[in-house]
């Protein structure tokens, strides 16, 4: 079997299968599998683009779009591993591994498959000592900190892979096991990368977790990239053992970043790629130590007084329990599905793109339930919850409304407003107050399509929490007993600040009581109506804010008024609202329809400037109230940069515009 080995791919799908095609001409041979070790840049669009930790010049949506929209597909099976220059928030989505695009396979951040007999092991991202022993706690969207450590190896990875105790032939890292250098000639590696001396001499150059599994594993072969720079070396390890270390370059003109390696293989196998039952096996057993929280954890060592297992190597118990899972058939399934949209060539796409929010693959999501294991990612955020009624609060309370009886005959009448004006938080009131959510959409605001293409302001209707209208269902999360109480506060949260990459004002009729009241906190301006009330109310209900609303009323009013709305538990009404500075205007019509309209004479004032400018002036403010002094300056600074010269700036100077 003939293995094409590529280096850093940094998205150049198209320029590597090229070369493939070339040199498995040239050498006249047929190559059965491609492998990429690392920085692959599985970059799906330009929302992705936010979340890779690189530069902005190196922001490029390059080729990978194409076979993830199904443009192009890829000519030879590919599997890869990741490394630090990488599209986290997808491969986050496949922490066990899975299909990126058809025909394009991620190893995840550990994993072992088989492929025509060939046992493939492979370990994603570097190693970082400060970051080693935590747990995969990041999410996105991520901040400059964790869009890096995002890519940093874990313990629980390494201790898992050192279970395996059969032939491993193809090992698989991004950046080199340390001490590589030590099992051959340096002085041309020297000459090259000539400061690698130190770290050489000092035996810091390369990663220490691939040094523990280079010498525990014993692989035929190991592959790596991440220095930028072609490098062999052969480890001798016993008299039977050995390892064939090759690192390559990065694909760009005259650099040595592919090469055909013929693998000895067993031909009565198919050319299929299966999941390894031991592999499994110890996923199952390990499920336990996975840890999501940034602090320390260590693995089972097996030292004196250690009463735990430390020793996952699968029992012939565990791999029968494997083998009835499935059936004895461990083809990996053909089961990829585009979870986002796909970049769409345009000029400026880096502009106003920003960082999606998290979700969860159905890839992984069948894998995990399949074997009973848990989603790294569904711990971080919890998981959708897919309700058929909605859900009423046993415990709720009576609020006292006096005009209840004055909308009995059209309680059931849905209002009828114009679909694209603005954002507004619907609170008229209903016949009874049921405490209850209504039942679930299967997408919410950040993943409608259309949201990016409105320019200024988005109309949706959301339900109070305290006055629910049925008709009007948004909610895509329940905080049920089985979720985390954060998976609804995420929720409500994407659309506070900056999160929401539009302009939106809560319109308060009637009144906005707990979650409505965390509702319209999140907006960035709440205009009431003179009947309009808002409360905090959740004391009175035996537990606190959970929607973010208490972080935010700090925000708003200080914490000395904050802490006594949330303690009195009482209705503010709009005048007072207003002079407290909760409310930015009341309107003059009590009337719905015309107090929408009000409403939107009173944003367009605010709209003046261009869409791009808003959502720019947005971003600013919005993350001055997030970082620090020092990082606000810092994205001012970049928003500037990434607007001077633009379309706006060109037309205003074209106007010649006089300030008086």
């Amino acid at each position: 079997m003939f293995v094409a080995v590529e280096g850093c791919a940094h998205g150049e799908l198209d320029q590597i299968y090229r070369s493939v095609e070339n040199l498995a001409r040239q050498r006249n041979v047929k190559v059965d599998l491609l492998i990429c070790c690392g920085d692959f840049q599985a970059v799906r669009n330009e929302n992705d683009l936010q979340c890779m930790a690189v530069p902005d010049k190196f922001r490029h949506i390059c080729t990978f779009y194409k076979y993830y929209s199904g443009e192009l597909k890829a000519p030879i099976l590919t599997i890869f591993i990741g490394g630090n220059h990488e599209a986290s928030n997808y491969l986050q989505e496949l922490a066990y591994g899975g299909w990126v695009a058809p025909n394009i396979y991620y190893l995840g951040y550990a994993g072992v498959v088989r492929f025509g007999g060939i046992r493939i092991a492979g370990i994603s991202g570097i190693f970082k000592g400060h970051d080693y022993l935590k747990g995969h706690f990041e999410r996105p969207p991520y901040t400059n900190s964790t869009m890096r450590s995002a890519y940093h190896v874990r313990s629980l990875e390494v201790f898992r892979l050192k279970q395996l105790k059969n032939d491993i032939d193809i090992f698989i890292s991004h950046d080199w096991p340390r001490g590589i250098y030590n099992y051959a000639d340096t002085s041309e590696l020297l000459h090259w990368k000539p400061f690698f001396r130190n770290e050489i001499a000092n035996n810091v150059l390369g990663s220490q977790a691939g040094e523990i599994l280079l010498h525990e594993l014993k692989p035929k072969y190991w592959f790596s990239a991440h220095l930028h720079c072609r490098f062999a070396a052969t480890v001798q390890h016993n008299e039977q053992q050995l390892t064939e270390f090759l690192a390559l370059d990065k694909c760009l003109p005259r650099r040595q970043y592919l090469e055909l390696i013929e693998i000895p293989h067993d031909s009565t196998k198919n050319l299929e790629l299966c999941y390894d039952p031991q592999w499994i096996a110890i996923l199952q057993s390990t499920n336990h130590l996975l840890s999501v929280r940034p602090c320390t954890q260590y693995m089972p060592s097996g030292g004196p007084g250690c009463t735990e297992r430390w020793d996952f190597h699968p029992t012939e118990e565990e791999i029968e329990k494997v083998n009835s899972v499935f059936g004895n058939d461990y083809k990996i399934p053909s089961n990829f599905v585009a979870t986002v949209e796909a970049f769409k060539p345009r000029p400026n796409y880096n502009r106003n793109a920003y960082q999606s929010q998290p979700q969860l693959n159905p890839q992984t999501t069948q894998f995990c339930e399949k074997l009973g294991i848990d989603d790294p990612l569904e711990k971080l955020i919890g998981k959708p919850i897919v309700l058929t009624t909605p859900v009423v609060n046993p415990d709720e309370i009576e609020l006292d409304d006096e005009e209840e009886d004055s909308f009995d005959d059209h309680s059931n009448e849905v209002v009828a407003i114009e679909s694209n004006d603005l954002f507004f938080v619907d609170t008229k009131p209903q016949k009874r107050n049921k405490m209850s959510l209504p039942q679930p959409q299967n997408k919410t605001l950040d993943e409608d399509p259309q949201c990016a293409e409105k320019e200024q302001v988005n109309l949706i209707r959301v339900p109070s929490y305290a006055t629910m209208n049925e008709k009007q269902q948004w909610v895509h999360y329940y905080n049920g007993p089985e979720t985390p109480v954060n998976v609804i506060c995420d929720q409500f949260s994407k659309y506070a600040g900056g999160k929401l990459p539009l302009v939106s004002v809560a319109l308060v009729q009637g009144k906005a009581l707990g979650g409505g009241a965390e509702l319209a906190t999140a907006c960035d301006f709440r205009l009431f109506t003179e009947k309009g009330e808002i409360g905090f109310v959740q004391g009175r209900m035996g537990v606190v804010t959970g929607w973010g609303g208490g972080t935010r009323l700090v925000q708003l009013l200080g914490q000395h008024r904050a802490l006594e709305l949330l303690l009195t538990s009482r209705q503010i009404p709009a005048s007072e609202a207003m002079a407290l500075g909760i409310a930015n205007g009341i309107t003059k019509s009590a009337e719905l329809s015309e107090a929408v309209e009000e409403t939107k004479q009173w944003l367009q004032l605010k709209l003046s400037h261009a869409p791009q400018i808003i959502h720019a002036l947005k971003q600013i403010v919005a993350t001055a109230r997030a970082v620090s002094y020092e990082e606000s300056l810092q994205n001012e600074r970049k928003v500037f940069a990434m607007l001077w010269g633009g379309d706006a700036n060109k037309k205003a100077l074209e106007q010649n515009i006089k300030h008086k």
